[in-house]
């Protein structure tokens, strides 16, 4: 029989550190919380950086066999998102749907439910017919001692030469005269990753939505390192983001690098990624490496990124719940505790 309670600053001191103690004994290369003080501030800004966000244990025999965060993915769609960390062979269906539950239980209205988990439960899911699986993600790192900085700066500056009609320029606050080129650009390169879930373009509140989003990010201390490339009629025509946490400066996670489709196999991302690299590794003299996520089947960055030094640390699923499933799982009973 197992529990779940929610994590909050009302926890016991004795609940904070059995959590830590999980963390301890399943986190990264890349987790960067040093000590108790340090995860427990981290966890806490979390929370309470929204309303709508909510970290649960599941504890089983007095020992913590899983954690997982809830948070609002998307408002528009109503999507819902679960992150969990559970221990292989755990997860059942009773777990499954006392997960959902308790996780729905926060929000009036549930449209859909993104659910992430870790490889380890990945049979468990597959076999599950309530559940759509959406994407599989590879998280890597790359260490700033296996990367070849000087070698990959001289084939950047290659790259710029065989493109003079092209210019690269830093972008981490993007004008409002290019601000709908931007969302547009994102939006398209990002439907056109392989398999990935295609993102609705809602006109003028979408370029509204990645301003608040930015600026809600770099509100909490975060910053943000973004490079551009425009051609001859200051047209974007690639992009790369860094999101540098607060609580993890020692790791910068690479967001999204996207080329035009009629400017693909030039190197761009080559390019980019190298003055990128250099900037965070000159001014940001802390960093350690640098972390990313990648579709599994996205080959093409895989090949890239792997060349770059890049190895995978661990992999995440994302499935999918409709609202059906949610609502049939919310009206019939199960062996939920606390």
């Amino acid at each position: 029989m197992f529990e779940i309670l929610e994590l909050s600053k009302e926890s016991s001191n004795s609940i904070w550190d059995k959590s830590y103690k999980y963390f301890k004994e399943n986190k990264t290369e890349f987790d960067n919380y040093s000590d108790f003080n340090e995860y427990k501030e981290g966890i806490l800004r979390f929370i309470q950086n929204s309303k709508d966000n909510f970290a649960y244990l599941i504890i089983e025999k007095d020992v913590i066999i899983g954690t997982f965060i809830t948070y609002i993915e998307n408002y528009n769609e109503k999507k819902l998102a679960i992150n969990t960390g559970i221990k292989k062979n755990k997860i059942n269906d009773n777990m499954q749907k006392s997960i959902i539950k308790k996780a729905c239980s926060n929000y009036q209205d549930v449209a859909s439910v993104l659910f992430y988990t870790n490889k380890e439960n990945q049979n468990y899911f597959l076999s599950n017919s309530t559940f759509k699986k959406i994407k599989e993600v590879d998280i890597c790192l790359l260490k700033k001692d296996d990367l070849d900085l000087i070698n990959m700066v001289k084939v950047g500056k290659k790259i710029e030469n065989k493109n003079p009609n092209l210019t690269l320029v830093p972008f981490d606050i993007i004008p409002e005269n290019k601000l709908r080129d931007y969302v547009s650009l994102y939006l398209d390169i990002t439907n056109d990753i392989p398999n990935n879930e295609p993102i609705k373009l809602y006109d003028s509140d979408t370029a509204e939505g990645f301003v608040n989003r930015e600026s809600n990010f770099k509100k909490d201390g975060n910053k943000l390192l973004r490079f551009a490339i425009f051609n001859e009629f200051n047209d974007i025509v690639a992009f790369s983001l860094f999101r540098i946490y607060k609580e993890n400066q020692k790791y910068p996670y690479q967001g999204m690098t996207g080329v035009k489709k009629e400017y693909r196999g030039k190197g761009l991302t080559i390019w980019l990624k190298s003055i990128m690299f250099q900037k965070l590794f000159k001014e940001y003299q802390y960093t350690n490496g640098i972390t990313c996520s990648m579709l599994s089947n996205n080959k093409y960055i895989q090949n890239i990124n792997k060349s770059l030094g890049f190895h995978r640390i661990s992999t995440q699923t994302t499935y999918l719940l409709n609202k059906k499933s949610i609502d049939n799982i919310r009206t019939n009973d199960v062996e939920i505790t606390k």
